[in-house]
C-alpha cells in the first residue's frame, strides 16, 4: 500500500501542489472568516501576492510560514521535521534481552552447622 502513495506523490506535477498549497490557504483562511486584506495586513504580505498565491502561483517559504503562523497552522509542518531512525539490527544489539520469567527463591533454606 505505501508503494502506491509515493507512486501517487512523486506524479504529480510541481504546479498541482501550488495549486494545492493555494487551496489550503484559501479554505483555512474562510474558516476564520478572514478576507484576503485582513490576511494580507496580519501577515505583513500585499494582498495581491495573497491573491497570486491562492491562484497556485509560486510562494517562498518565508510567505508560507508567515501565512501558515497567521492562520494558526504552522503544525502542518511537523511532518517536515526530520526524525533519527535506527536500523532494526541496531536497535535489537542495544536492547538487553529481558528474562522469560523469575527464578523462585528457597525462604526457608537455613544454614546447616556440622558439629565437627
Amino acid at each position: 500500500m505505501t508503494g502506491n502513495i509515493n507512486i501517487s506523490v512523486n506524479s504529480k506535477s510541481d504546479s498541482t501542489y501550488l495549486v494545492q498549497i493555494g487551496e489550503f490557504i484559501r479554505r483555512s483562511r474562510l474558516d476564520v472568516n478572514m478576507t484576503q486584506a485582513n490576511l494580507a495586513d496580519l501577515s505583513g504580505i500585499g494582498r495581491s501576492t495573497i491573491v497570486a498565491i491562492e491562484k497556485g502561483n509560486s510562494i517562498t517559504l518565508l510567505n508560507l510560514v508567515q501565512i501558515l503562523r497567521t492562520l494558526g497552522k504552522l503544525s502542518v509542518l511537523e511532518e517536515m521535521q526530520y526524525k533519527e531512525r535506527i536500523s532494526p539490527l541496531l536497535a535489537a544489539k542495544l536492547t538487553t534481552k529481558s528474562k522469560g520469567r523469575a527464578k523462585g527463591i528457597e525462604l526457608n533454606k537455613a544454614k546447616k552447622t556440622t558439629d565437627w
